[in-house]
């Protein structure tokens, strides 16, 4: 009987624990203050950090200008920004309240487009098997969406017509690989969107033209025709970033369909601008495993689409002054083009689109283009485009809460899986950050004070291989009962990694 009530008074105990875990609520409170490690306050210090982020604008509040919409593949996740509107200059505050807004499950990539000429920015993203699109209907208040079908009466995702010359149209899914990104751009110039993506099976891009125009004089349909099965007439090679121009392309209109044959294309990201003022797109392409970027240029002097011819190309793009650098950035870029220094003329941005082996400290490149949308002319501004404001420890992160020097404030110690390190012969380094708490008890203030704490990264804690530890994890408690907390760590080699505190009561921590 005693046994019983024992048990009983336990099952009552997980019970009571577990209801009362239910009823736990938390706000988010972002207002901390954080400075860097020469005093700066980081203005988007809450923000989580980025690892392979996609840019698009977007206005959140209707105020008629354009904020800021960033998706990170790599845990997608949504990110937004109000534009301050500060002319000649990016001025984004986090504003995290507008992220459920959005569609819920997006997932891979997004790219905010208006597709239906109403001033409101869409949402296209990698659907199964293709491309899903979210029509806004916002009118006031919280943004809606609602998801808009194109090509097909029930399918979630866009389809395109492969057979345009034939009396019996041929619809099939608008293939866009999860891995990819493709250009959802007006590429005929007649004010409905297109899209260029790379072939399911080959090297070549496809255009599938958008004929809304053409078939009910407005822009408001998604009504897909594969008007060029190698647009541009170039291939690119199956296992790498190499370009060859003038392809035959035998295989091309009339009656495109879908081929056989070939190699799986790998991945590729592409992006559309008039780079030269010739009223016709180029492309510029990144690609999985490397680091540059290629121009293609299309030397058509009119946007006709089905006959489009690039005919030069530029490994190092953007090379066109003194003041640019070329992208190189780990790994597979990407380009965004975007406003961001509110002077009315697209700005580029570069970031990697990759899931795994990233720069995730230094990796959103930005460009300054000091001319014209459709004759850019950019200057390099920096590799930490709103990264350099933000605690960014790279891939992981795994904060705790520890006093580190004794004061009676708790700081901020955060591990990490690991971040780019180039002069590491693994390509990663896990480290420590402690971020020191300098204000009050009552209102809280960080400052980054060491980013290899204990200097872990210099330790080769797995023995086995002779190397540091990844994925870092720390926790702090008084292990030997000696007044002061010690520091256990979990990492990637399964073990546990015990460091003693012998500092005693009241003073700043020494782990040995």
């Amino acid at each position: 009987m005693k046994k019983l009530n024992e048990y009983a008074i336990l099952f009552l105990l997980i019970c009571t624990s577990t209801v009362s875990f239910a009823q736990l609520n938390f706000t988010r409170y972002d207002s901390i203050v954080v400075l860097n490690q020469i005093g700066d306050t980081l203005d988007y210090a809450w923000t989580g950090g980025f690892n392979s982020p996609q840019f698009s604008e977007i206005d959140l509040n209707n105020d008629n200008i354009m904020d800021l919409f960033v998706f990170d593949r790599s845990i997608n996740r949504i990110s937004t920004f109000i534009n301050l509107g500060i002319p000649n200059q990016a001025s984004y505050v986090l504003a995290p309240q507008y992220v459920t807004q959005f569609p819920a499950g997006l997932h891979d990539w997004v790219l905010l487009r208006d597709y239906n000429c109403d001033g409101l920015m869409d949402v296209f993203t990698a659907g199964t098997g293709g491309v899903t699109v979210y029509k806004n209907i916002t009118t006031s208040g919280p943004l809606q969406f609602v998801l808009a079908r194109g090509g097909h009466a029930t399918s979630d995702i866009l389809y395109s017509n492969f057979q345009p010359d034939s009396p019996t149209p041929s619809m099939v899914n608008l293939y866009v690989t999860t891995i990819d990104i493709p250009v959802i751009d007006d590429i005929d110039g007649d004010g409905d969107l297109d899209i260029i993506t790379f072939s399911i099976l080959g090297s070549q891009v496809e255009y599938h033209k958008n004929l809304s125009q053409e078939r009910y004089g407005d822009c408001d349909s998604l009504d897909f025709e594969l008007a060029n099965k190698c647009w541009g007439y170039f291939t690119e090679g199956a296992t790498s970033n190499t370009i060859v121009l003038y392809d035959s392309c035998g295989f091309n209109i009339n009656n495109p369909e879908r081929i056989g044959g070939g190699n799986k294309h790998s991945g590729s990201s592409i992006l559309s601008m008039d780079v030269d003022s010739n009223g016709t797109k180029d492309l510029i392409l990144g690609d999985v495993s490397f680091k540059n970027m290629t121009l293609l240029i299309n030397s058509d002097p009119t946007p006709n689409l089905t006959s489009s011819n690039i005919t030069a190309y530029d490994t190092s793009f953007p090379s066109n002054n003194v003041n640019s650098i070329p992208v190189y950035l780990d790994l597979f870029p990407a380009g965004y083009y975007l406003d961001v220094t509110n002077d009315g003329v697209k700005d580029l941005v570069v970031a990697p689109n990759c899931f795994t082996g990233c720069e995730n400290i230094n990796g959103t490149w930005m460009y300054k283009n000091n001319r014209a949308t459709n004759f850019p002319d950019f200057d390099f501004i920096t590799k930490s485009f709103l990264q350099e404001d933000m605690i960014e420890v790279g891939l992981g992160s795994h904060p705790v809460f520890f006093d580190h020097n004794a004061d009676g404030l708790m700081d901020l110690v955060i591990g990490n899986a690991g971040y780019s390190d180039s002069t590491s012969s693994a390509g990663i380094t896990s480290s420590l950050f402690l971020y020191e708490n300098i204000g009050t008890a009552s209102t809280p203030a960080f400052q980054l004070i060491d980013s290899d704490y204990v200097l872990i990264s210099t330790l080769n804690l797995d023995i086995a291989m002779n190397q540091p530890i990844f994925r870092i994890i720390p926790t702090f408690g008084d292990i030997d009962g000696d007044g002061d907390e010690d520091m256990i760590l979990g990492g990637d080699n399964g073990k546990l990694h015990y460091f003693e505190n012998i500092a005693g009561p009241g003073n700043v921590a020494n782990f040995v």
